[in-house]
């Protein structure tokens, strides 16, 4: 019997007298007997459970305030706002400890790809002292000591105010480091005057160990001082991670790191779904992941497991209604069985601008070389996930390598983008939108400090990167690329959870820190 399963308790009379109202919902007990078939009708167990246990002894161990309990024993019902108000109580949730399983299931199979593949997995550190997105939404570390003046006691935490005490929070790798004033070093002298912030990406360190073993990954949290209030952002969630060393050609390249994405995550969904996407021929019950992703998209639980051979056609069937096929449900068996679509950022502004003529769909007009909206991206993914390459290049960090020619698809295209572009890819997937974002890594010494230098950055802002944008291309450097995958969003696709804010159970966004 596995922790993680529900099982259904038979007490005698005297045993639920003997207990009395001391049994409640949250109660924790001590349960001794004996573990029994259920009664079938029609070859079904009664109830769907297939056994249960008939207790010969009863304990309680802690009792529980029903009147003030939180958590409902009908916890399938329970409001999200009232959860994410208890978060502490939050995974005695039924469908909460659902997802925390699922989670489980996704991390086991994304490390189960990784090391078939041959990637090593490696730690990479939260404090660094770069924003490798460029976007400047970073968390600057203080450390006590240095906010405090000499003589002033220490503070207790709702004393310390970042905001009364000068830090600065701008800092961008596209833009220019700001200069350190002498009130800043007062707030870095732990850091010998230098910032150091809480890593937005593991990226760029993976780089520089990539070198020296070819293939990695790393799974780690990740932090961005985002002030939006969607329910596609949080403050603080966990990214798996790889960099990769590619082909020399960059067509063949991108495609081979678009291959690993697509594998990873199919192989983590068939391993929450309970199947090996590696061994599609066997089906394992494992610890019943896949009646949990079925029940958590309001999908019919899948209570019968043997092994089933996808070569067959009547198992496969089989196979296809264990999968969460429910129409509402932005995942289904086809979409993880099918090869994903690719297409160009041209040709997506193309298609794009063909639905707004015709339809006047979007709010917002997609114009060449702008942004993709979020209606855009949902437009694109509508019919399953595709993969978005070769964004214009001034809207991309400048360590992405910039391409060397339009792709020949693209040459026919007039409504489509023209301009400069870098080899990079974005996954689009329906119902959430950008799931995975990757690129091929400038290697090229003259280029990328080109890049450096049209960003107008000062030599002592580029003497801070020296270590990357230099020594790792000046010192035998390899043609490689990577992408970054953001662990509560697939979550959030593959269980039909529509806020990122219910994937964890401390969810950490823009206001108080409560816990």
């Amino acid at each position: 019997m596995e922790a993680d399963n529900h099982l259904q308790i038979v007490l005698s009379p005297p045993l639920r007298e003997e207990l009395g109202s001391r049994l409640s919902p949250g109660a924790s007990l001590e349960i001794e007997g004996a573990l029994c078939e259920v009664k079938k009708k029609d070859g079904r167990a009664i109830g769907g459970d297939e056994i249960e246990l008939r207790a010969t002894s009863a304990r309680v161990v802690a009792v529980c305030d029903s009147a003030s309990y939180p958590v409902p024993l009908q916890s399938e019902n329970n409001p999200t706002d009232n959860l994410r108000a208890h978060a502490h109580l939050r995974s005695r949730d039924m469908r909460h400890a659902a997802l925390l399983r699922s989670r489980d299931a996704l991390e086991r199979g994304l490390a189960d790809y990784f090391a078939r593949n041959e990637f090593i997995k490696v730690t990479t550190p939260i404090i660094t002292s770069s924003d490798c997105e460029g976007a400047g939404e970073v968390f600057q570390i203080v450390a006590d000591s240095d906010l405090r003046k000499p003589d002033q006691p220490k503070a207790g935490p709702a004393e310390l105010s970042p905001a009364e005490n000068g830090v600065n929070y701008e800092h961008s790798t596209n833009a220019e480091p700001s200069e350190t004033t002498t009130s800043d070093r007062q707030l870095q002298a732990f850091w010998s005057g230098q910032p150091a912030y809480l890593s937005v990406s593991a990226q760029l360190h993976l780089e520089a160990i990539m070198h020296g073993l070819n293939r990695i990954w790393t799974l780690s949290p990740a932090f961005r001082a985002e002030g939006s209030a969607t329910n596609r952002h949080l403050a603080e969630f966990w990214m798996a991670e790889a960099e990769m060393v590619t082909s020399d050609d960059p067509r063949v390249a991108l495609e081979e790191v678009m291959t690993i994405v697509e594998g990873c995550i199919k192989t983590a969904s068939y391993s929450l779904f309970g199947a090996d996407w590696q061994i599609p021929s066997t089906w394992a019950k494992g610890s019943d992941r896949a009646e949990d992703v079925n029940w958590l998209i309001g999908a019919t639980p899948a209570k019968e497991y043997r092994k089933l051979d996808w070569n067959n056609w009547e198992d496969k069937q089989i196979l296809k209604d264990l999968m969460p096929i429910d129409p509402h449900s932005a995942v289904n068996y086809t979409l993880l069985e099918e090869t994903w679509k690719r297409m160009t950022y041209s040709q997506a502004i193309t298609q794009l601008r063909q639905i707004h003529e015709d339809e006047e769909e979007f709010d917002i007009e997609p114009i060449a070389g702008q942004p993709l909206a979020t209606e855009h991206e949902a437009a694109l993914a509508e019919d399953g996930p595709v993969f978005i390459t070769h964004y214009p290049a001034h809207s991309k960090p400048f360590y992405m390598r910039a391409s060397t020619g339009a792709p020949s698809s693209d040459q026919e295209g007039s409504e489509g983008y023209t301009g400069p572009t870098v080899d990079c890819f974005d996954l689009l997937v329906p119902g959430m939108g950008e799931l995975v974002g990757g690129s091929l890594r400038e290697t090229r010494p003259e280029v990328i400090q080109g890049k450096l230098s049209s960003l107008g950055w000062s030599e002592k802002a580029k003497k801070q990167m020296e270590w990357y944008a230099s020594d790792l291309r000046r010192f035998g450097t390899a043609p490689h690329g990577g992408f970054g995958l953001g662990m509560e969003r697939l979550l959030s696709w593959l269980t039909d959870t529509s806020n990122l804010k219910d994937c964890v159970t401390f969810p950490r966004v823009k206001g108080r820190v409560r816990y």
